[in-house]
């Protein structure tokens, strides 16, 4: 059996390959109609340019591939990377277990998203998951709503409650979580005892969330509003 890999890392592989590759045809052909100059000015102009071209082409093919299909859940065959199990050992200090690696995979059991190591709380109603370049935290709110905290951007949906923070390791998001949670659901409404979270049913309803608001939005949208989501995320923090 193969390696369940991210299809992101792949992406990234092909991106960087045909980036280079792009830059010296470039600089080839400035060399010949404009010499060192043109060369220098083409190879930056396809160095700047194919990177967003090439994603833009892959974003649309993988949210496409992603709308058209059944998604579900599977372990996986690789464990996380060594930079998620960082994030992991540092929940698992601050009371989280950790359960099984999974996998996200279409219809054709082709790997949409993953390796995620699944986390729950020991005594807190707060699950997470970790995965190669996500770390989200998630509890279940009043009403039906998930609280998430999380480093990536995410979509905008009334179903979820997202607090995002770039760039922070897990034990910062955690406190962030557990300061929004205080706020939205006090332990009386949480209850005394609450039960252990299901990571995994988080993980899919925050995927649903996610269908559901680009499944509305039309092929060239989608690539749009997810150059925007990127570029526009900043930290953010959840009122009362």
């Amino acid at each position: 059996m193969g390696k369940d890999e991210s299809p992101a890392a792949r992406h990234a592989l092909w991106v960087l390959l045909l980036t280079v590759l792009a830059g010296s045809a470039g600089a080839w052909l400035g060399w010949q109609t404009f010499g060192v100059i043109g060369a220098a000015l083409w190879s930056l102009a396809f160095l700047l340019t194919t990177p967003l071209i090439l994603v833009a082409v892959l974003l649309d093919r993988f949210l496409t591939r992603v709308l058209g299909t059944a998604i579900r859940l599977r372990p996986s065959r690789t464990d996380v990377s060594d930079a998620a199990r960082g994030h992991v050992n540092e929940l698992c200090a601050r009371g989280f277990v950790a359960g099984e690696t999974l996998v996200m995979v279409d219809d054709n059991d082709d790997v949409l998203g993953g390796p995620y190591a699944m986390l729950s709380h020991s005594n807190k109603p707060i699950a997470g998951w970790v995965g190669p370049v996500n770390i989200t935290i998630g509890s279940e709110l009043p009403e039906r709503r998930l609280l998430l905290t999380t480093n990536q951007p995410h979509v905008p949906t009334d179903r979820l409650v997202v607090q995002v923070f770039g760039g922070k390791r897990a034990a910062e998001l955690l406190q962030h979580h557990e300061e929004a949670l205080s706020r939205l659901a006090p332990p009386a409404e949480a209850g005394a005892n609450p039960q252990r979270v299901d990571p995994q049913h988080m993980l899919v309803r925050d995927e649903e969330c996610e269908r559901a608001y680009f499944g509305d939005l039309s092929r060239f949208e989608r690539v749009r509003h997810l150059f925007r989501l990127t570029q526009s995320a900043t930290p953010s923090d959840v009122g009362v």
